[in-house]
């Protein structure tokens, strides 16, 4: 067999595998959403902050949050983060991200809470490693937030981002 027909065999192997990875993907995220546990998100989500406005308190979503399983998204909380009224995530898929209480309303009434994610690795043209574990992330999140107050709403703000290139 020429060097030809060895390169048709490895594209072909190639191809294959990337086939089956983009199957199992899509299926994966089929099954996710029809169980509620993501929602479909705009592409690069992960470089926006939402800013949920609601009149839940911090004591009461950082109470919700404690009750709520996150290790299907791999991500474990630190509460109170630097003393403020802040929880900082961490995934295993080599992302953080980070929920605080960043003001109030101009008319006092409710709270409006930043959450965004700081760090993450990527994987391939900026992807990050473990976006679908994100978006279940951001999900479970939402809903604590929907379970204290179903009239909270969410703006989304794109991130002015900092990237650091490893080069190997």
């Amino acid at each position: 067999m020429g060097s030809g027909g060895i390169t048709f065999i490895i594209v072909a192997v190639m191809l294959g595998i990337a086939v089956i990875v983009g199957v199992v993907t899509y299926n994966k995220k089929k099954n996710l959403q029809e169980e509620g546990k993501i929602i479909n998100r705009s592409g690069n989500f992960w470089e926006s902050a939402e800013f949920l406005t609601t009149v839940s308190s911090y004591a009461e979503i950082k109470s919700g949050i404690k009750k709520t399983d996150l290790a299907s998204c791999g991500v474990t909380a630190e509460y109170d983060f630097n003393g403020k009224a802040a929880i900082f995530f961490k995934c295993s898929h080599g992302w953080n991200g980070v929920l605080q209480l960043s003001g109030v309303t101009t008319d006092g009434k409710q709270n409006v809470f930043k959450l965004y994610f700081p760090a993450w690795r990527t994987i391939k043209y900026g992807f990050p490693a473990g976006a679908m574990e994100m978006n279940q992330f951001r999900t479970t999140i939402e809903k604590v937030f929907l379970d204290y107050d179903y009239d909270t709403t969410v703006q989304l703000r794109r991130m002015e981002l900092k990237t650091k290139t490893d080069f190997v």
